[in-house]
């Protein structure tokens, strides 16, 4: 048959239409089943959100889209995800894809950043995490395992470590400034060496021990080294300290007085307790059979002088030199001055002279019975068989020592 077969409304025998017209073109179809369904064009619903493709009980199966096929989403399609051909699919914009509310998301703000987004944690579940890029974290990093660097990690601000920190390697050195001068470095089987870098003139290494104290009183530590074997196995007293240094404050410091004293401390059969100390004043006192730690006065220059002949010292210490005033008179000339005239002095002849006849008797003179910051006098004197007539005499061996 050929021509123009015209209809308004198709229907099946029970009345139910299949296929009506409106008379302008548009056909409408009742419910259909068919194997393929080949549109030219589009297939549309008949209105802006008039159909669903599927229903809650009716799913579709498979969707096949071409390459660079585009889903628009929204009356004015303003969000799309579109293929790109053999590498993925492209959301546009800075449009994010949103888990479980609006706060936890992924988006890319520019087309250089990408965001991940929660409002509580973002949690990685793998063997390995491989990220090849700077990292920067603003928050607080927690870690459970260890962190292994195959290149210098650095720190642009303070770091705080709760627990221990361990340097695994012989040699392992710690450095401090901006220019790294001073280290700090591991002695293989030995111990650590504290080093300033610097080559120039006048550049000692310097470790100061401070204390935060806001008012030092007397007797105050003000700093201590302390020396311990803490493993030693017999235990009991052998793990106690058994020797400090330590400055203590001799009085209350203000701001015209630090005075300071270094004790230096021992043990024996104790934890140690101070066996010498240097007063502020530069005293020594130590326990050396005085029963407690007490000043000692010690020699301050001593001279053996041969006044025969030429006078000459056979040996000496803090002496610079000797002047011959003559038969049996010798000055004593000191390197460093007395502090004073308030000393004593100890004086012997050498030689043979434990005969009854002709004995010597070098005396200190001082400085003509006063004595002298600079200088001490000896004065040999010999006496004949009766012991009852001195003359001054020369002696070849003087033996004197002076003490304050």
């Amino acid at each position: 048959m050929t021509g123009v077969l015209k209809v308004d409304d198709i229907q099946d025998a029970g009345a139910n239409s299949i296929v009506s017209s409106n008379g302008s073109g548009t056909l409408t179809f009742g419910n259909f089943t068919a194997a393929t369904i080949t549109a030219s064009t589009a297939l549309v619903p008949d209105a802006s959100d008039g159909a669903a493709l599927g229903t809650t009980a009716l799913e579709w199966s498979d969707l096949f889209l071409a390459d660079g096929a585009v889903i628009s989403l929204g009356d004015d399609q303003d969000v799309t995800l579109t293929h790109v051909a053999d590498t993925g699919i492209l959301l546009n914009s800075t449009n994010v894809i949103q888990f479980n509310d609006a706060s936890q998301n992924i988006g890319a703000p520019s087309a250089t950043v990408l965001d991940i987004n929660a409002t509580d944690e973002i949690e990685l579940n793998a063997t390995l995490v491989d990220i090849n890029a700077n990292v920067e974290i603003s928050g607080t990093a927690t870690t459970t395992g260890v962190h292994t660097f195959t290149a210098t990690p650095v720190f642009s601000s303070d770091i705080t470590v709760t627990d221990d920190i361990n340097l695994i390697s012989d040699s392992a050195q710690m450095t401090f400034g901006a220019n790294n001068e001073i280290t700090l470095t591991h002695v293989h089987d030995s111990g650590l060496a504290l080093k300033h870098t610097a080559t120039a003139d006048d550049k000692p290494i310097v470790l100061t021990l401070q204390t935060g104290e806001t008012d030092m009183a007397a007797n105050d530590v003000i700093g201590k080294i302390a020396f311990q074997a803490p493993n030693e196995g017999t235990g009991t007293d052998a793990i106690l300290v058994s020797g400090a240094i330590q400055a203590v404050a001799e009085g209350d410091h203000s701001s015209s007085s630090n005075a300071t004293r270094l004790e230096f401390m021992t043990g024996a059969s104790e934890a140690a307790t101070t066996k010498m100390l240097v007063t502020s004043g530069g005293d020594v006192k130590f326990n050396s059979g005085f029963g407690s730690v007490t000043t000692v006065f010690g020699c301050r220059a001593w001279a053996l002088v041969n006044q025969t002949g030429t006078q000459a010292i056979k040996g000496s210490g803090n002496v610079s030199s000797i002047t011959d005033n003559g038969v049996g008179a010798t000055d004593v000339n000191f390197s460093t001055n007395m502090p004073d005239g308030n000393y004593c002095t100890s004086c012997s002849p050498g030689g043979s002279l434990l005969a009854t006849s002709n004995q010597q008797f070098p005396v200190t003179l001082g400085n003509d019975g006063v004595a002298n910051v600079a200088k001490g006098v000896i004065g040999s004197r010999q006496c004949d068989n009766d012991g009852d007539t001195f003359a001054a005499a020369d002696s070849a061996q003087v033996s004197i020592a002076f003490f304050r």
